[in-house]
């Protein structure tokens, strides 16, 4: 059975890894910006940048999302040595 502590270390995995994997995407959204010309694909890049500001958005969610999950460990961590 999973302790409270175990839980969290879990979720904290798992957010962890979905904050990468955004990193991840919007760096590859920054190197496909420069195959664009912008006189030309203007609305590519309003597109890419448009992705590319959700991705930002829901990486800073995830990882105050994931500052919550380490103070609960943290938490945790105080309960589990009294």
């Amino acid at each position: 059975m999973l302790t409270e502590l175990d839980k969290h270390r879990v979720a904290h995995h798992v957010l962890s890894t979905c904050v990468d994997e955004l990193g991840t995407l919007r760096r590859k959204i920054d190197r496909q910006r420069a195959f664009f010309d912008p006189s030309l694909h203007s609305d590519v890049l309003i597109q890419l940048d448009a992705i590319g500001d959700l991705l930002s958005q829901a990486d800073t969610r995830l990882y105050n999302m994931l500052l919550g999950i380490e103070e609960q460990i943290w938490q945790d961590h105080k309960v589990d040595a009294k």
